[in-house]
């Protein structure tokens, strides 16, 4: 999938993603997902203000150094067509399941998972529940704590979700270590790309952060 934020001159007068679309090079429509970045002099809400920017995704295939071009239309004469396996993606509660045709990823549920469960299309478990450990100056602790859990992007093509935590405080004592997990999604992939950060929280040398 390709990422790509574009700029819209105001004299567009693009309103919507609904008159969006992107053709390739022999000039047919690719199946595409549009997010709305800015408008012109107005804040997102405000559907009566052209689209300043545009972050717009599309499925590329290339071989090695290998290029192609395509092209993005504005006035609404091109039909954006859906992908082949579109993202499915479902909340309840802080649980989020996101079936890209290929598999079904469950975050979310389980404080101390990174993943609640995967499965196959053909309903083959992969992965069940687990535990999250990390070792600060010797000492284990656990993923206990669950601050968030937020879809950050959903469309037919990708998807994203946050997860937001931190690890037990208690069993390290002073402080501890806040996490935070991106998950990325792609229509027809049996594959996740997890991002995790960890910071720690808290006092290491029995004053306050800034004096250290």
């Amino acid at each position: 999938i390709v990422w790509s934020g574009v700029p819209l001159p105001r004299s567009a007068g693009v309103l919507s993603t609904a008159a969006l679309a992107v053709l390739n090079g022999a000039g047919a429509a690719v199946p595409a997902q549009f997010e709305i970045l800015a408008r012109w002099h107005a804040p997102l809400a405000d559907t009566g203000a052209p689209i300043q920017w545009v972050l717009v995704a599309f499925p590329v295939t290339l071989g090695g150094s290998q290029d192609a071009d395509f092209r993005l239309v504005t006035d609404g004469s091109v039909a954006n067509p859906p992908p082949a396996q579109p993202l499915v993606v479902t909340q309840n509660g802080n649980r989020v399941t996101v079936d890209t045709g290929a598999a079904t990823f469950v975050v979310g549920g389980s404080v101390a998972s990174l993943f609640d469960e995967i499965r196959l299309a053909d309903d083959t478990l992969v992965a069940a529940e687990g535990r999250m450990t990390a070792v600060v100056n010797g000492t284990p602790t656990d993923h206990l704590n669950l601050r968030s859990v937020r879809l950050e992007r959903s469309g037919p093509l990708a998807a994203s979700v946050v997860v937001e935590g931190s690890y037990d405080l208690a069993q390290v004592g002073g402080g501890g270590l806040g996490s935070q997990r991106r998950y990325e999604f792609r229509a027809g992939s049996s594959t996740a790309i997890v991002r995790q950060a960890v910071q720690w929280e808290g006092d290491r040398c029995g004053m306050d952060v800034l004096s250290c």
